[in-house]
């Protein structure tokens, strides 16, 4: 093997071609040259296409692919060279695909091929570097009595299709450009589909990145145009990537990167799913915030943030909340806190709530199995006065941490669970969960994923019930995973007690999943 130089101006740096004529980033003329290994640049947090999977990093600290640094040639290259290169091959994918990160095509290592390689780190003339790719996903749900929200006595099974592609774009170092489409289809349903399972040939993200300031201090970025939001551990900012279809915004946002922040600011509005061509944006619902993240502690991440989010029609209303998160691990200790606070305004009545988050956990040093447990306690305020002025749970991954069956939303909910995960390989994950949900409020409701209220009369007892949720992820080869997955919920007296509930039956809920990206 070996490593073919040429070099071509692009912007103030040059673009460097290796291995079948990749191309990356050298540092702009009278700037040092940083040697990084290629550990450093792609052993980002795990992060599939499965929403179970992996804690995001923000947008501001993420590593573009064009920003790798100069590699250098290898004369020799060991096992471990090569199993490094897998997972980094196995990681390259992110839940935003435009944090996607392909530098092992830079290592002189790197001997093999998988779909999609040869559309990446390509040059356009002297000017470019172009990345093309894409995933394919399928899912089957097999619902039993859980058909539409909440539980509701229907059965459906059906068949989700998605397709997912796009096209980045980097010129120079200063400037990016980045398209992409998704097509989401339910096949074989006896029910309509539910919202978030149709979108058929929009555009998810179009938006240009300029960078604005690059110093020693930090680099600032503006983003300009459609865009997908991921924030923190998901919890208030999500894509919602379980979905068949995927959330996404349209406006601007600044991205700071420095030395101990990075600091994010947005204003967008919001863009709903459709089944029409071409989504479009909803002018009438604003979403707008800061979000901060301090890197600087060794094992530990704090984040604060103030988040905006206001309704012009209909029912109007205006929800501030400000909030922070602070995790980590010491050794095998490991914890995840979290807490918002949230004021404004609900059908012109003033409104105010809270949710918290106390998570404990313990990671075994047992190989190959690697055991980790954890018990969490979720509340989220709900209120007398009913639907609409308890905590609004605003955009979050609600699939991860409120139960895998999505019966409720983060409103008016106590929630006492405990995670067990096991990794006998690289290639297995083993997940099971197990949830008690009561009422925060008596005179208040339950509410869904998409904060509707389950029932329209408050009343009854306040235990909602227990769900247990069990996973098996089978990453077969760097490119594919098989999701395996059956979560089971014991419906609690709630049901049997409140005069307007649907259902007062057992639920449960079995999927198969396949991704293939390229």
């Amino acid at each position: 093997m070996f490593l073919r130089k040429a070099r071509a101006r692009a912007g103030r740096g040059d673009v460097r071609f290796g291995l079948a004529g990749r191309a990356w980033a050298d540092p702009p003329e009278g700037e040092e040259t940083v040697q990084v290994k290629i550990d450093d640049v792609v052993d980002q947090p795990e992060l599939p296409a499965d929403a179970t999977e992996g804690v995001p990093v923000s947008s501001s600290s993420a590593v573009h692919a064009g920003e790798c640094a100069a590699c250098g040639s290898k004369t020799t290259c060991t096992c471990e060279d090569y199993k490094r290169l897998r997972k980094a091959v196995t990681k390259s994918h992110n839940v935003l695909f435009y944090r996607n990160n392909f530098n092992y095509l830079c290592d002189p290592c790197y001997d093999e091929w998988w779909p999609g390689d040869y559309v990446k780190r390509n040059a356009i003339g002297n000017w470019g570097v172009l990345d093309v790719g894409g995933q394919y996903r399928a899912r089957f749900h097999d619902e039993v009595n859980m058909r539409g929200l909440g539980l509701t006595g229907r059965d459906d099974r059906f068949l989700l299709h998605r397709t997912r592609l796009y096209a980045n774009l980097e010129v120079g170092s200063r400037a990016r450009f980045y398209v992409e489409y998704l097509d989401a289809v339910s096949n074989y349903e006896n029910f309509a589909p539910r919202p978030i399972e149709e979108s058929r040939s929009n555009i998810q993200n179009l938006f240009g990145d300029f960078v604005l300031l690059d110093t020693w201090r930090g680099k600032l970025t503006g983003r300009v145009g459609r865009q997908e939001l991921l924030y923190g551990q998901q919890r208030v900012i999500s894509p919602l990537d379980w979905a068949n279809t995927r959330r996404t915004f349209e406006g601007v946002s600044l991205l700071w990167s420095g030395q101990k922040w990075d600091i994010d600011g947005f204003w967008t509005y919001r863009v709903p799913p459709t089944d029409k061509n071409f989504l479009n944006t909803d002018r009438s619902q604003e979403f707008s915030g800061v979000w901060g993240k301090y890197k600087g502690f060794k094992n530990e991440t704090v984040e604060t943030f103030f988040i905006r989010y206001i309704e012009t029609e209909g029912t109007p209303f205006e929800y501030n909340t400000i909030g922070a998160a602070y995790h980590g691990n010491r050794g095998r200790f490991l914890w995840d806190f979290w807490g918002a606070y949230q004021w404004g305004d609900y059908n012109n009545q003033d409104q105010e709530a809270g949710a918290w988050t106390v998570g404990l956990g313990w990671k075994f040093e047992c190989q190959p199995w690697t055991p980790t447990i954890w018990a969490y306690y979720d509340w989220a305020e709900g209120d007398d006065r009913g639907a609409g002025y308890g905590y609004h749970h605003l955009f979050p991954l609600a699939h991860k941490y409120n139960g895998w069956m999505d019966l409720f939303g983060r409103r008016n909910l106590e929630d006492l669970n405990f995670l067990a995960t096991l990794t006998p390989s690289e290639k297995w994950k083993l997940i099971a969960w197990w949830h008690v949900f009561w009422l925060q409020n008596g005179n208040d409701v339950p509410y869904s994923v998409v904060m509707t209220p389950y029932v329209a009369t408050p009343g009854g007892s306040q235990y909602l019930g227990q769900e247990l949720d069990l996973l098996v992820n089978w990453q077969f080869n760097p490119r594919m995973a098989i999701l395996f997955g059956y979560s089971y919920f014991w419906a609690g007296t709630f049901y049997s007690t409140n005069p307007d509930a649907l259902y007062a039956d057992d639920a449960n809920f079995t999927y198969v999943q396949f991704t293939f990206n390229f």
